[in-house]
């Protein structure tokens, strides 16, 4: 039996609330970056020389010294330091100093390098106006959730714009140290606050991308051996070690651990001589180093040589408890357990919680869960309480370490496996893989598979709390707001559709904060799903079709693309249609004046539209009364004299022919662009067949028709180009399977 020694079991055990989360004090900050480096380099030289770190320490000190071969050269930074007094003055200092100063005094730095005062030294107004704003905002949105569980619309709406009003006030500070109009402007206080936020939401998806796919960035050889380094130098290898035979772990071996490296590299590079360095320092590790190098933050690599342990882990995790007797006080042990926990617990008993306001106790109110529904609950945040106490120790060891994930700096360029999309301040992902593995590929999309869904969410965002706590201290936050950079579960959506346009898709909100709406609903983003230029009709044809399609996955976890096919291209003959019909929806509008109310009525003007219409059409559609009048404008697919030519001889009315032809030469025109309709023509008979030949139809079928595009190219078939050559219409009629004649057509 394995002793621990002292600290590793004050480590273990510290915090006894939550295991994901050490006690404030734990977190230290540590930015020597030069006793780090030569601490990583020891460690490294050490393992391959197998000299010891006493030797490596003389011979590095004697190349890394003034004069060395490796001499190290402090860079020298020019800043503007502020004075006492408040003016500022241009120095220059060294980067080890400029750290070193700022530890000292305990001053917070911003991932920019400009730095702030202590608060406990001179409180910021912006901070107290913003702490204040927070406090109330997080007041509004408990009554906002507590109203949408109790049904009251009106009311949830009410503290909806309560909460974005104080979103957006704070929100706006950021602007206004931007706007040099304002008392707030200040320079270096955006990009301070901006790249806060960046790097936060950045950790969110390298920690997401780690423990949900087993995903590192290893954009180079370099980084790979600087993280082995870093995780076998940081890791509490005691408590790793006490883990693994703890839960009977399986040991990695150095193929193993080549394996999970080539996993994440061949996203980026191939280099057989820069693998086998790998492979070698790899080798030279121990059975205990490797497995902290394997596990440590990855709980997928941890489920891929520990099948059954996870699985059970996370089954457990998951588990519907149910109990046949009411707790008398549940809302009272409900409050006993953390936030996060009762949210999984709401989720995971979605049968009974599903529409229910779980904390209400008002027997009257529409929305009351009774007490023995909220005893299921209790009975299923007692189960997760136990299970995570039962895993402290595999918590703690894998989770709960010094590592944080590296490379932050350059994540725009990292290829994700998990993320899907991800914003300035906020990170989404996707848990399919374990959904499929735990319950199977074609599991249906119900409260089962939102119950172990829910809960690998749940594992991931709770490691981000730690880690968001390291950086937090290494920035100079003070204890007291360790944990205000933090990042949470918001939303689960069942399911989601990804685009190829940034920042469009789809999803049915199942779950916000802990609260199971009692109908999914529809969350469409894009100014091309949703604020589209379409008229009424398409957009919601639009909705409904995203919608019939995420229900249709939740149901049969598989979409019918003919179908799919087939709306969009009844809707594209319904806007043929209405082309020829002149629905006033379709085109842009116009207005024609009396002939002096221009500047140059000799010119071509609108008014020269009326002469035209009465001159070339009127003889077969009918006269119209003089302007002013409304008239729809058409913009025909004519760029030149030949495009010209090729309109009026396409023309199989003789006698519009001719007089088309005699109206251009009178106004000595080359080429006409467009046409004014009157109004009158358009209600009464639709528009003229030869015009319906000049106006680019397939233009506009295809813009209105545009979000059904990214639709279907969420659904693997690519149809936009730029000569709009290929609509659905054109194929749909070609084949009994109009899907594989679309996809063959590519």
């Amino acid at each position: 039996m394995m002793v621990l020694s002292d600290k590793t079991l004050t480590f273990i055990t510290d915090n006894k609330n939550n295991p994901f989360c050490l006690s404030v004090d734990f977190y230290k900050r540590d930015i020597n970056v030069v006793s780090q480096y030569f601490k990583q380099l020891t460690f490294y030289l050490s393992t391959m020389t197998g000299d010891s770190p006493e030797e490596i320490k003389k011979y590095y000190k004697k190349k890394f010294s003034t004069g060395g071969i490796f001499e190290i050269v402090d860079p020298v930074m020019t800043l503007a330091k502020t004075k006492d007094n408040g003016d500022r003055e241009v120095v220059k200092m060294k980067a080890t100093e400029y750290l070193k100063e700022c530890v000292q005094l305990r001053r917070i730095i911003s991932p920019t390098f400009t730095v702030y005062e202590n608060p406990k030294v001179k409180p910021s107004i912006l901070s107290s106006f913003q702490d204040n704003n927070i406090n109330i905002r997080n007041k509004d949105k408990k009554e906002m959730y507590r109203h949408i569980r109790a049904g009251n619309k009106f009311f949830a709406l009410d503290k909806k714009l309560d909460q974005e009003n104080r979103k957006r006030s704070n929100n706006a500070v950021s602007g206004g140290l931007l706007s040099a109009s304002t008392p707030l402007y200040n320079k270096s206080g955006h990009p301070a606050l901006t790249s806060t936020c960046r790097i936060t939401s950045g950790l969110g998806n390298l920690n997401n991308e780690k423990i949900v796919m087993g995903n590192r960035y290893y954009y180079n050889a370099h980084i790979v051996i600087n993280n082995i380094s870093s995780i076998c130098t940081l890791t509490n290898m005691e408590a790793i070690e006490f883990a693994m035979e703890n839960y009977h772990l399986y040991y990695p071996t150095v193929d193993d651990c080549l394996s999970i490296v080539k996993y994440s590299t061949q996203l980026y590079w191939e280099d057989n001589k820069a693998m086998f360095a790998i492979k070698e320092y790899l080798s030279k590790l121990t059975k205990i180093q490797r497995a902290a190098f394997a596990y440590v933050g990855d709980l997928f690599h941890l489920s891929v040589y520990n099948k059954e342990f996870i699985s059970s882990f996370i089954l457990a995790l998951a588990e519907r408890k149910k109990t046949e007797i009411e707790i008398d006080n549940s809302l009272e042990e409900l409050g006993k357990y953390h936030a996060d926990i009762v949210a999984l617990s709401s989720a995971i008993s979605a049968d009974v919680s599903r529409g229910k306001d779980i904390f209400e106790t008002d027997m009257t109110k529409e929305k009351v869960i009774s007490n023995l529904e909220r005893s299921h609950i209790v009975t299923c945040a007692k189960n997760i309480h136990t299970v995570l106490e039962q895993h402290r120790v595999f918590i703690r060891a894998f989770f709960v370490t010094p590592n944080i994930p590296g490379s932050v700096a350059t994540l725009p360029q990292s290829i994700r496996r998990a993320a899907l999309i991800s914003d300035t301040d906020s990170t989404l992902f996707t848990v399919k893989r374990w959904t499929e593995w735990l319950l199977g590929e074609k599991h249906p999309l119900n409260d089962r598979r939102m119950a172990v869904a829910s809960t690998v969410i749940f594992l991931a965002s709770q490691t981000i709390t730690h880690i968001l706590a390291m950086i937090s201290a290494n920035l100079g936050v003070i204890k007291e707001k360790i944990h205000r950079i933090a990042m949470k579960n918001e939303y689960f959506f069942n399911p989601f559709i990804t685009t190829s346009i940034t920042k469009h898709y789809a999803a049915l909100k199942e779950v916000q904060e802990g609260v199971v709406y009692a109908k999914p609903g529809p969350d469409l983003k894009g100014a091309h799903i949703i604020t589209s230029k379409a008229p009424k009709e398409i957009r919601s044809r639009v909705k409904n079709l995203f919608i019939d399609i995420m229900e249709e996955v939740k149901t049969t976890v598989s979409v019918d693309v003919n179908k799919v096919i087939t709306r969009i291209s009844d809707t594209e003959h319904y806007i043929y249609n209405c082309l020829k019909q002149g629905d006033q929806d379709y085109f842009q509008r116009a207005k024609v004046k009396d002939k002096f109310s221009y500047k140059n009525p000799d010119n071509f003007t609108p008014y020269s539209h009326y002469e035209f219409w009465e001159e070339v059409f009127a003889p077969k559609y009918g006269t119209v009364d003089p302007p002013p009048f409304g008239a729809i404008k058409l913009t025909a697919n004519i760029k030149n004299k030949s495009d010209m030519e090729r309109v009026i001889n396409a023309i199989e009315d003789d006698g519009i022919k001719e007089r088309f032809k005699n109206y251009l030469e009178k106004k000595n025109k080359k080429v006409m662009k467009s046409f004014l309709i009157p109004d009158q023509i358009v209600r009464a008979q639709g528009l003229p067949v030869e015009l319906l030949s000049i106006i680019n139809s397939r233009e506009i079928v295809a813009e209105n028709c545009r979000a059904f595009y990214i639709l279907l190219e969420s659904l693997g078939i690519y149809m936009q180009n730029n000569g709009t050559t290929r609509l659905v219409s054109d194929y749909y009629h070609a084949s009994k399977n109009p899907g594989k004649a679309m996809i063959m057509a590519q």
